[in-house]
């Protein structure tokens, strides 16, 4: 069972989407267990966004610090076609998934080696960073748009409802509050704004600004993601 928070429409889309860790238990055994078609609508999310602008990513530990993520083996237990292993990167990082018709029709259990309760399983989404300490403007627009495209499709009929995200958010180490900075540099001058409480810093889109614009950090940033609406 995948246990979410629906008090409302953006905590529903967020719980698919950022950052959240999903509590599996058995259903049919001693093991942990997932049934087939919640990773498989992951994988198809994930599959329809354009990765270079929005990364999403899913992955899997365990509550037990003693086993490493790269200890974790999934496996699908299909009727039709046997067992079929799931390749996870060494972080738990879900690598490929085998998404079929027949499969989908079939909803086989996907079991785990780890104890039932155990496993968790982290969704997250970020724009992919810079690889040193500047980027485009358009890098932050792109991001964003990927991810209103995102909460739209999830949305469904209630898709002309669904919030939309204005802004993005830097995260500097907690060590760099009220010292890390972004700038936003135009051919008018520029705007800068400091990290705040544990290191982030918000800043929200502004249609003006052009997509050449260049976005400087003062140092090595652990990552960037469209705020939640």
């Amino acid at each position: 069972m995948i246990l979410l928070t629906r008090q409302s429409l953006a905590r529903t889309l967020a719980a698919l989407l950022f950052a959240v860790t999903l509590s599996l238990s058995a259903t049919e055994s001693e093991r942990a267990v997932i049934p087939y078609d919640k990773l498989d609508k992951f994988w198809q999310l994930s599959s329809s966004v354009n990765q270079s602008n929005l990364a999403v990513r899913g992955s899997f530990n365990s509550k037990n610090e003693a086993i490493r993520p790269a200890d974790i083996q999934l496996t699908i237990h299909s009727k039709t076609r046997g067992d079929i292993p799931i390749e996870l990167a060494a972080n738990g990082e879900i690598k490929t998934f085998p998404h079929t018709d027949e499969l989908a029709k079939e909803n086989p259990p996907v079991i785990s080696n780890l104890p039932k309760g155990t496993l968790n399983m982290t969704i997250m989404w970020h724009i992919p960073p810079p690889d040193d300490l500047s980027l485009p403007y358009s890098k932050l627009r792109n991001g964003v748009l990927e991810f209103n495209k995102l909460i739209k499709a999830q949305a469904g009929l209630f898709s002309m409802f669904a919030p939309k995200s204005k802004a993005v958010v830097f995260f500097f180490p907690n060590t760099s509050a009220g010292k890390a900075t972004v700038e936003i540099i135009t051919a008018s001058g520029k705007k800068e704004y400091k990290a705040g409480a544990h290191g982030r810093v918000k800043v929200d889109l502004d249609s003006k600004v052009p997509d050449d614009a260049e976005v400087k950090v003062s140092e090595k940033i652990l990552g960037v993601a469209p705020a939640m609406p």
